[in-house]
């Protein structure tokens, strides 16, 4: 038997937003590349770019999105800014019930404004988890980049090429 719900004005404003409910799970997760000899924060979050294999490692994350195009009544963005201030693209993953957005310091512009990467570092240390693609040399120091969120840093060393 249906129950009828009170007409109150927390109903109505409850309708009202349904529409904008994700009905998946949502998630975001930073990625992060260590160049050779690298092990300051700032200068990992300048880099613009990384290596060949690590440029595959993201590829197989997920697919790259265009931020300027997404519907974000349908893709998790995660907080990224779609006009171009957090770069153009990031990469995404998702599935029939899940989605996960990776918050990619090379993909994001390094501004002229922003000397230590504060930018950056406001996606990447929000997160609760970050991927570190360590291309260093060197072991990785965990809590290298420090943030609010942070509880878990994967690292990724790729293996020597013969």
């Amino acid at each position: 038997m249906p129950v009828n719900l009170p007409d109150t004005a927390d109903l109505a404003r409850g309708l009202k937003i349904i529409d904008h409910i994700m009905v998946y799970n949502t998630h975001k997760i930073g990625v992060i590349y260590v160049g050779p000899g690298q092990s300051n924060e700032v200068v990992i979050l300048r880099n613009t770019y990384g290596s060949v294999r690590y440029v595959a490692f993201l590829q197989d994350l997920g697919d790259m999105i265009w931020l300027a195009n997404c519907d974000q009544s349908n893709v998790y963005v995660g907080g990224l800014d779609t006009n171009g201030f957090d770069g153009d693209y990031t990469v995404s993953w998702r599935d029939k019930t899940a989605q996960v957005v990776f918050h990619v310091a090379t993909l994001m512009p390094q501004h002229d404004t922003d000397p230590t990467s504060t930018n950056k570092k406001r996606h990447i240390g929000n997160n609760f988890v970050t991927l570190v693609y360590n291309d260093s040399g060197s072991p990785y120091q965990q809590g290298t980049i420090r943030g609010q969120c942070n509880v878990c840093d994967i690292v990724i060393e790729p293996a020597l090429m013969e």
